[in-house]
């Protein structure tokens, strides 16, 4: 079946397909988020930053995370996937 898009329409097999990944996504995270919980913390953690966001770090005490949407190069959710991936054995 072929769908007519009008202006500013988003075609609806496009917003379902969008809102399963959305589900699939979350539900992998939640896995992983769960796993991460059970597992034992490493000693030691790595934290690419520039001195400005050290600085933060530091004064603050807190390490924040962002959306990996925001990510200047696409390749580090690609690997980070690929790493906890392999680390526990989904």
């Amino acid at each position: 079946m072929v769908t007519t898009v009008r202006d500013g329409e988003i075609p609806r097999d496009m917003v379902d397909g969008i809102a399963l990944f959305g589900q699939r996504a979350h539900a992998c995270v939640d896995r992983l988020v769960r796993r991460l919980n059970r597992a034992k913390r490493p000693r030691l953690i790595y934290h690419y930053t520039n001195d400005a966001g050290l600085i933060g770090i530091v004064e603050k005490g807190e390490l924040w995370f962002t959306d990996a949407g925001f990510l200047n190069d696409p390749s580090e959710l690609d690997h980070g996937v690929m790493v906890s991936s392999r680390r526990f054995g989904e």
